[in-house]
């Protein structure tokens, strides 16, 4: 994860002025354990997962408490809404079945 870090952070110092100026803030999550603050939500959620994803392993959807809701997108990967949007799609659709209308 340090060498990804790494090298993401090279790639972007070839281009700086299209950096988003929150870039640092949100490669700073990747340092931080978000579980505890998912297990206590309280509200529907989905978790979407991808098969390839570097980032975050599809591992990580079987080794942490998701409440039912965790999919795999095959063929993905760290964003799969940009390479399977319509299966991301599904998924989501697919969520928004099961919510109670209230």
């Amino acid at each position: 994860l340090k060498q990804l870090i790494k090298t993401v952070k090279q790639l972007l110092a070839v281009t700086p002025a299209e950096q988003p100026r929150c870039l640092p803030e949100t490669l700073s999550l990747l340092r931080q354990d978000c579980r505890p603050l998912f297990r206590a939500l309280s509200l529907p959620r989905l978790h979407l997962f991808a098969d390839a994803d570097a980032l975050v392993p599809a591992s990580v959807a079987k080794s942490i408490e998701l409440a039912g809701q965790g999919r795999i997108v095959s063929a993905s990967g760290h964003l799969p809404f940009i390479s399977q949007p319509q299966r991301c799609l599904d998924l989501l659709l697919e969520f928004q079945g099961t919510l109670k209308n209230g």
